[in-house]
């Protein structure tokens, strides 16, 4: 219900009041599935260009949670959307201090095949700059 008041306010291009729902809902902690609207409000965020401001929700939600999907969505904000790559490899290098703490192994082979990804994408990248020189 919270998400369709959210998408009635972005339609009606209410930002402001979108997301004050997205607080007040985001706020609840007794909530069934609370991640979507976490996820509904930061990618309103980002199609809006908003980018520090799903950076910011970004930090919020690891203060709520330290799941590793948290840590993989933000990272790949950093990525793709705010083409932020060392960030992204910070994100992605604090899950894996969190993982390892919690001994959370399995989440953290995740986090380091995306950390892999993302370390060979680098050097595909660098091969092609070299190579139009």
């Amino acid at each position: 219900a919270w998400i369709c008041l959210v998408e009635l306010e972005v339609l009606a291009e209410e930002t402001e009041r979108a997301r004050a729902i997205c607080e007040i809902a985001a706020s609840i902690e007794q909530m069934e599935m609370p991640e979507l609207i976490w996820k509904t409000y930061i990618d309103m965020e980002i199609n809006w260009g908003a980018l520090d401001r799903a950076r910011a929700l970004y930090e919020r939600l690891l203060d709520k949670t330290q799941h590793v999907n948290a840590f993989k969505g933000y990272a790949t904000f950093e990525w793709k959307k705010a083409e932020q790559k060392d960030r992204a490899r910070q994100v992605l290098n604090r899950g894996l201090d969190v993982c390892k703490a919690n001994g959370w192994d399995e989440d953290r082979a995740a986090l380091l095949e995306n950390l892999k990804i993302l370390q060979a994408a680098k050097m595909w990248k660098k091969r092609q700059l070299e190579a139009q020189k």
